[in-house]
Parts: structure tokens; C-alpha cells; sequence
């Protein structure tokens, strides 16, 4: 397996598995990989839950570095 460095393509992008509504749904593994450009075009939901996973991700480095 080899281990993503880059950030998605449009064309990755469009191919992520998503349920009926939309929605990604493994949001929480991919979330990394999104453009600045390809988060603005995601659902509500998915849009609220990346806003929380880069929360927490700002929180632990935050703590990391004894902020």
C-alpha cells in the first residue's frame, strides 16, 4: 500500500464514496486530502464535520506545543 503525500485531484475527488444524501462517507479518513477548493463544495454536514476534525487537529498540535 502506498501512503498518500498529495492532496486530491477533482477527478479523486468526484470518485469518493458518498451515500444518497451525498455526504463522503469516510469523511473522517479523507478529510486530509481535500482542496481548500473542494471543501467549499461539500454537503453541510460533511462541511461541519471537516470544520470539527481540523478543530481537534489545531487543538492537539496547539497542546503539543504548550500553547
Amino acid at each position: 500500500m502506498t501512503e498518500r503525500t498529495k492532496r486530491f485531484t477533482d477527478a479523486e475527488f468526484k470518485k469518493l464514496d458518498r451515500n444518497v444524501d451525498g455526504d463522503i462517507i469516510n469523511i473522517s479518513e479523507d478529510f486530509i486530502w481535500l482542496t481548500d477548493s473542494q471543501k467549499k463544495r461539500l454537503t453541510g454536514d460533511d462541511y461541519s464535520r471537516v470544520d470539527d476534525y481540523e478543530e481537534e487537529i489545531r487543538y492537539m498540535l496547539n497542546s503539543e506545543l504548550g500553547g
